[in-house]
C-alpha cells in the first residue's frame, strides 16, 4: 500500500548504497530481485538483464574501477553538493552542513562507523539522511526531510546525472543517476508514485 513519503524512503536507501560503496556480491544479489531489477531496467533499458548474467570476478572488479572513477576520484563528476551549488565550496559545504546537522536533530540521529568518514555533503550521505527522514512516523520530521531534498540535492543531482551518465560505462551507475535525478526533481506527490519498487520492502 502507497504510504507517501515513506513509500520511497526504501529507494533512497538503496541509492544512497550504490553511491556510497562499491559493488559487492551482496549487493548484487539484492540489485538482482525482480522489483528492485525492473525499477532499475525503466532507468535503464538492459540493466537487469546485466545485473542478472553471471558476474565474473574481473566483472565486479571493473565495476569498482568505475565506481572510483565516478564517485571518488578529483577529477570525475564529484558527487558532492559543494562541487555543483553555486559559491565557494567551503561555504556552499558549510551552508549544507548546517542544514544536514538540523536534519540529524530532528531525526536525533548520529553517523556510525563508515558514514562517520563521510562528507555530509556527498550524495550517498544525503540520500541516507533522506531515507531516515522520509520513513519516520512523525510528519514534521518527514517534512525536515523534504526540505533536505528540496535545498541540498534538487539544486545539482540532474547537472551531475547528466555528467555520470555521459560517463558511466556500466548499466547500474547510468540506472542509478538517471534514478536519483528523477526522484530527487519530483514533488512529493510524484515521488510517492514514482516507480512501483517503493511500494515493496528491500
Amino acid at each position: 500500500m502507497n504510504d507517501g513519503p515513506r513509500a520511497v524512503a526504501p529507494l533512497y536507501a538503496l541509492l544512497a548504497r550504490i553511491a556510497l560503496w562499491e559493488v559487492d556480491r551482496p549487493l548484487l544479489e539484492a540489485l538482482r530481485r525482480g522489483e528492485l531489477a525492473a525499477g532499475l531496467d525503466k532507468a535503464e533499458p538492459g540493466c537487469a538483464a546485466d545485473l542478472r548474467r553471471d558476474w565474473s570476478d574481473d566483472d565486479v572488479e571493473r565495476a569498482a574501477t568505475e565506481y572510483c572513477a565516478l564517485y571518488v576520484l578529483p577529477d570525475g563528476p564529484s558527487p558532492r553538493a559543494s562541487a555543483w551549488l553555486p559559491g565557494e565550496r567551503e561555504r556552499v559545504g558549510a551552508g549544507v552542513d548546517d542544514l544536514v546537522s538540523r536534519v540529524m536533530a530532528a531525526l536525533d540521529v548520529a553517523p556510525e562507523g563508515p558514514l562517520a568518514r563521510v562528507p555530509h555533503d556527498h550524495l550517498g550521505f544525503l540520500l541516507h539522511l533522506a531515507a531516515l527522514a522520509l520513513a519516520d512516523d512523525r510528519a514534521d520530521v518527514r517534512a525536515v526531510g523534504d526540505g533536505l531534498i528540496e535545498r541540498a540535492l534538487r539544486p545539482w543531482v540532474p547537472t551531475w546525472a547528466e555528467r555520470v551518465r555521459a560517463a558511466a560505462t556500466v548499466p547500474l551507475y547510468r540506472a542509478h543517476a538517471t534514478l536519483v535525478s528523477r526522484l530527487v526533481a519530483a514533488t512529493d506527490g510524484e515521488r510517492s508514485r514514482r516507480d512501483d519498487t517503493a511500494d515493496r520492502p528491500l
